[in-house]
């Protein structure tokens, strides 16, 4: 157990797991296994927010390449990279074009049939506000998320693969290393070769972001990442914290071919990019639980890839368990874990605290590989829900914009996640379905837990029925063939 005095902080207390949480599960569970609408497209953007308008990207349909690089040469453009991951599309520059000259080459490339999409290229960049290094042992966002109760049962296993999406890991820190595979410690999209180590001192946001995931717990040194599990170092970003949509989308598909069950993007950007929602869709499609960093700007608007509805988008919370001044919130934020103040590895054996977002996503990576190693079955939509449901809630009832479903709370999930792993196995595989007999003339509408209409459930889960002004919260625990609405017109 860790002393309480060393960081003069409350935590919030554990509520209790109720029948309503394990319902609550279900209903997560079923909409995370439909299919998610992706954020909606900017078919069109205005010229001047680019800084990079000669980079293109393209997207071709299969079978198309030799027509795409037929195109890109008639029209003064070279091939700088093509997808080596299975993906249709590659990366383009136009050195001699305005950005009018390319906004011309978009236009004939989005008329031609080969062509899936053409936009020009984004750079996203790292999340996080760094402050003036120091060395400390006080780790209060470990203990504010409970990490000494899950710690007695469990500090990991190398089983599970978490790929950070970042600049390059110091993989030879003595903190880390021991949880990485010389045989196969990343890749580096930025430069094309298998060493993802940095290229210099100041390179040091992934190795950050590594030892909040995965520095080694009790080895008498340094710091306790959140689990001993297998990382993996998937440089994207180069020395000054930036990285091409392309090689990010790379890394993400890489990770996944190579197994990695949960991918951390601490990076972000507020374009739109295709490339890069199609390998986010890729991988969950592929069993992969993607966490994203909303942002450091503060304000009511969430990063891409957090964006996407196949990632997990996590702001960042001070000592107090409020919001952190710095973190971006919005109607995407899902999960919230602190993000100020937090001590982890930089390169050449030293630690630092830094702030940002970027420091907030692995806390919930770290988590998520911690429930993993413990029910290595869980499916990705599956642990998003237990995830989801056992934070702690700090804003309005429920989810809110500002706070998500909470604070993650890590002993919290891993008793739903037992619960939910014993009544699995002897859970009644009644088939029926329940019908809601929905009287026309009273206006009767009926949504799912995430407040959308429907005609009927198919499963246990948590709803609510509405009629003209009155709400009504409707909890199923077991199916029934009918269930009769009773509201009383206003």
């Amino acid at each position: 157990m860790i002393i309480l005095l060393l960081f003069n902080l409350i935590r919030p207390p554990i509520p209790p797991i109720t029948d309503t949480d394990l319902i609550a599960v279900e209903s997560l569970t079923g909409y995370y296994q439909q299919r998610l609408d992706q954020s909606i497209k900017i078919a069109s953007r205005h010229p001047a927010i680019f800084n990079f308008g000669n980079y293109l990207v393209f997207g071709y349909k299969p079978n198309q390449l030799a027509k795409t690089e037929t195109f890109i040469k008639e029209n003064r453009g070279k091939i700088i990279k093509i997808s080596q991951t299975g993906g249709n599309y590659l990366f383009a520059h136009f050195p001699d074009a305005t950005i009018e000259d390319n906004l011309l080459v978009l236009t004939k490339a989005q008329s031609l049939p080969f062509i899936r999409y053409c936009e020009p290229s984004i750079k996203l960049r790292k999340c996080f506000i760094p402050n003036d290094p120091y060395f400390s042992n006080y780790q209060w966002d470990k203990w504010v998320m409970y990490s000494d109760l899950i710690w007695d049962i469990t500090f990991g296993s190398i089983d599970v693969t978490i790929a950070i999406c970042d600049q390059g890991v110091d993989y030879r820190h003595p903190d880390l290393s021991p949880n990485f595979n010389l045989d196969l410690l990343g890749y580096d999209f930025v430069d094309n070769d298998p060493d993802p180590y940095p290229n210099s001192p100041e390179e040091t946001h992934g190795t950050h972001v590594a030892g909040i995931i995965g520095a080694v717990i009790n080895n008498g040194i340094g710091i306790a990442g959140w689990a001993s599990v297998r990382l993996l170092s998937i440089r994207v970003l180069n020395e000054e914290g930036s990285g091409w949509d392309f090689d990010i989308a790379e890394g993400i598909r890489w990770a996944t071919n190579i197994g990695a069950k949960i991918i951390n993007l601490s990076l972000g950007s507020y374009e739109y990019s295709s490339v890069l929602a199609e390998a986010v869709e890729y991988a969950w499609n592929n069993g992969v639980l993607l966490f994203a960093a909303t942002g450091n700007d503060g304000i009511n608007e969430i990063y891409y890839p957090a964006k996407f509805d196949r990632c997990v988008a996590v702001g960042a919370l001070d000592q107090n368990n409020r919001i952190a001044s710095f973190s971006n919130y919005g109607r995407q934020q899902e999960l919230v874990g602190p993000g100020v103040d937090i001590i982890s590895t930089i390169n050449n054996n030293r630690y630092a605290i830094y702030n940002g977002t970027s420091m907030a996503c692995p806390q919930a990576s770290g988590v998520a590989g911690l429930i993993l190693s413990l029910f290595p079955n869980l499916s990705n939509q599956r642990l998003r829900a237990i995830l989801d449901v056992s934070t702690i809630d700090l804003g309005a009832n429920g989810k809110d914009n500002i706070y998500g479903y909470g604070l993650l709370n890590a002993y919290r999930a891993y008793s739903l996640a037992q619960i939910l792993a014993t009544s699995d196995k002897s859970k009644n595989k009644d088939k029926s379905k329940i019908l809601i007999q929905s009287l026309k003339h009273k206006n009767i509408a009926i949504f799912n837990v995430l407040g959308r209409r429907i005609e009927k459930i198919g499963a246990r889960g948590i709803y609510f029925c509405q009629d003209r002004q009155k709400i009504k919260k409707l909890v199923v625990h077991r199916k029934v063939s009918v269930i009769q609405i009773n509201l009383k017109p206003q």
